[in-house]
């Protein structure tokens, strides 16, 4: 795209060059030149800035075939929810719940993560998904 704009901005001093047929003064050939390095440096700054996302993207990725396995840490990469996995990959997966309930019950604690939440007219707030989780790992979720 830098590209494109810097060919731009070069024909533009070009054709108005040519048609004009004036004598560029050293003060225009100046400023042109302040404008060419300009497009190069914000050029160059966008390339800085991909590559170092790149990399924390290349180290997020190891970090969770580290803790998860390939399998999993694809998942959670791809923002895609499974069966069977832990509440640590959920939360990696959607972020921190903006609600929760519990059920705690003799041989199992079931809990219940709310997403996505909006505001209704009568000021109460509804949630666009609901993942259950039984003893930290998801056994189903839905969306409301």
């Amino acid at each position: 795209m830098w590209e494109i704009i810097i060919g731009i901005v070069i024909l533009y001093f070009i054709y108005k060059y040519y048609v004009y047929k004036d004598e560029p003064t050293k003060s225009d050939i100046e400023k042109n030149r302040k404008i060419i390095d300009s497009f190069e440096k914000a050029h160059l700054y966008k390339e800085m800035d991909e590559k170092r996302e790149r990399e924390r993207e290349r180290e997020r990725k190891n970090k969770l075939i580290e803790k998860f396995g390939e399998e999993s840490a694809q998942y959670i990469i791809d923002k895609k929810l499974f069966l069977g996995m832990n509440k640590e990959m959920l939360v990696e997966v959607l972020g921190n719940p903006s609600d929760k309930k519990e059920t705690v019950t003799k041989d199992k604690v079931i809990n219940k993560h709310y997403y996505n939440p909006r505001e209704t007219r009568q000021n109460t707030t509804v949630y666009g998904l609901e993942v259950t989780l039984e003893n930290d790992i998801v056994i189903s979720w839905k969306d409301l």
